[in-house]
């Protein structure tokens, strides 16, 4: 009775962690320069530009910034600016699979 308790159990757990796992989509990281940006209701959108070797995409994809705040929106901007004014390459987590992909993270890095 125990052993197919824990086998249930298991079964259960498993199950549970592959649900889990489908639901952090396809996320990862490139590294973009900031071709354009701007503020709309709510979000910042940022037209982004793959500079790998290999790129994810090919041209500008535009992405979006969904943020909880005015200081997040603010921030997200205040980094896309600075990345388009001052030739700066940025460090980008998103889901490039979506149609307008949701940046989840975004880093100002070295300039080019």
């Amino acid at each position: 009775m125990k052993a197919k308790r824990v086998i249930a159990m298991l079964s259960v757990l498993g199950m549970l962690g592959m649900f889990a796992a489908g639901a952090q989509g396809a996320e990862a990281w490139y590294t973009c320069t900031v071709d354009m940006t701007g503020q709309g209701i709510g979000s910042v959108y940022v037209k982004l530009v793959d500079t790998a070797g290999s790129p994810a995409w090919t041209g500008a994809k535009w992405c979006v910034g969904s943020t909880t705040s005015d200081t997040q929106a603010n921030r997200l901007l205040a980094i896309a600016l600075t990345a388009v004014n001052g030739d700066f390459q940025v460090y980008v987590k998103m889901d490039k699979t979506l149609t307008t992909p949701v940046i989840q993270s975004f880093y100002l890095m070295s300039p080019i």
